[in-house]
């Protein structure tokens, strides 16, 4: 923790939740998204964390872990879904009171329930610092989201019918945290009420989303942080068009954002915007077989603006709604994030991740903002945020106000 102090380069900003300064000001256009509300049926409420299936697995360098399919919400209609994790404690005697978990979302992958990484266990090493983390005490729990992995055996999902709710952040938070309540059901007495989420990119998305949802989701679970890497959180910024195209070159991730949306807010029709040869080659955009990986970047570099643009003024409108509905962030977060961010990120853009930060700053949660000079969105290596994880869990205390580190 000293070493990661000393790197703070810039003083702390008063930003408290009596002050709304922050790293930098935030447009005056991009408005805060209205708070989404959590609904839950009971008969998600009684599932949520329960385990539905547990086999053992061997992953690779990462040794001997569980696979478990558990219940969790979904966010936009809160009726009961499963999920699919790896999950993997520590060697030898858990402390007094168990171990705390780690609770990691992954990046982007896809739609379909290929997409899963607990579908093939030998490169779970690759998503996280997981051994890492094994080593200095913390259970881990690696998760797959909604629609994706082993969760989605036996359901009607599939590449042609995805139903994995890309990016719908209630979703991605209960998805974790009901991770914790299942890595405590399958080993019992062993595991702490303590944890904390951690994500790049999507993953990103998904432990900034748990900072702010998952404490009354989840409330006799004790969050203490969430560090998020290149965060997918400014949706807002996404599906903007200007002459017959999209503003910032999002062709390529058109087809998948649009479709994934679609599974949470159906009044997003993804027909209205995709067509010609995005629509021929959709179940092939969304999927993951890797024997198809070939075959997939032809037809990502095949699509154009005029294959997954609005075709009227009404679908822009529905996009930019559902983007600002689901844009973080949305509440001040009662645990301190850590975020990182690259400056040279072709994909989630620095200034798009510093309005988010700024925003976050003026609603009164405790950020430490990392960027990462040059570094573009494969940043998955930084392991500060990981390592200020674990000084959260071993019980120091938390900034008092937001920092930016260089």
């Amino acid at each position: 923790m000293t070493g990661l102090l000393t790197a703070v380069v810039a003083a702390a900003l008063a930003c408290s939740a009596l002050t709304s300064c922050s790293p930098d000001a935030p447009p005056p256009t991009e408005l805060l998204a209205a708070p989404l509300t959590t609904p839950q049926q009971p008969a998600a409420q009684e599932a949520a964390g329960r385990p539905t299936r547990v086999v053992d697995t061997v992953a690779g360098s990462l040794g001997r872990g569980k696979l478990a399919v558990y219940g969790s919400t979904d966010g936009a209609t809160g009726a009961p879904t499963k999920v699919s994790g790896a999950f993997f404690v520590p060697s030898g005697t858990p402390p007094a009171g168990g171990w705390p978990t780690i609770a990691i979302g992954h990046g982007t992958t896809g739609l379909s329930p290929d997409c899963g990484p607990s579908r093939d266990p030998a490169t779970l090493s690759q998503i996280a610092p997981v051994a890492m983390l094994l080593k200095d005490g913390f259970a881990v729990a690696l998760i797959d989201y909604q629609g994706l992995g082993i969760a989605a055996d036996g359901t009607d999902a599939s590449a042609d019918n995805p139903r994995h709710p890309y990016l719908e952040p209630r979703s991605a938070a209960y998805n974790l945290a009901d991770a914790v309540r299942a890595m405590r059901a399958v080993y019992p007495g062993r595991i702490s009420t303590r944890w904390a989420a951690a994500g790049h990119s999507q993953g990103g998305q998904a432990a900034w989303a748990a900072a702010e949802f998952a404490p009354a989701y989840a409330s006799e679970l004790q969050l203490v942080a969430a560090s998020a890497q290149a965060p997918a959180v400014n949706l807002r910024r996404l599906g903007r068009v200007s002459d017959g195209s999209y503003t910032s070159h999002e062709e390529w991730l058109m087809p998948m954002l649009i479709t994934g949306l679609s599974v949470s807010d159906p009044s997003l029709n993804r027909w209205d915007f995709i067509r010609g040869s995005a629509r021929n080659n959709l179940a092939l955009l969304v999927s993951c077989n890797a024997a198809d990986d070939a075959n997939r970047q032809k037809a990502m570099d095949a699509i154009s603006s005029g294959d997954v643009i609005p075709d009227s003024a009404d679908a822009q409108t529905a996009l930019t709604d559902v983007l600002q509905s689901y844009s973080l962030p949305q509440r001040r977060s009662s645990v301190p994030l850590y975020v990182t961010q690259g400056t040279a990120d072709p994909v989630v853009a620095a200034s798009s991740t510093t309005t988010a930060v700024s925003q976050a700053c003026q609603l009164g949660t405790v950020v430490t903002y990392r960027k990462l000079d040059g570094r573009n969105h494969d940043i998955g290596d930084d392991m500060a945020g990981y390592e200020w994880l674990a000084t959260m869990l071993h019980g120091a205390r938390p900034p008092t106000s937001c920092t930016t580190t260089a």
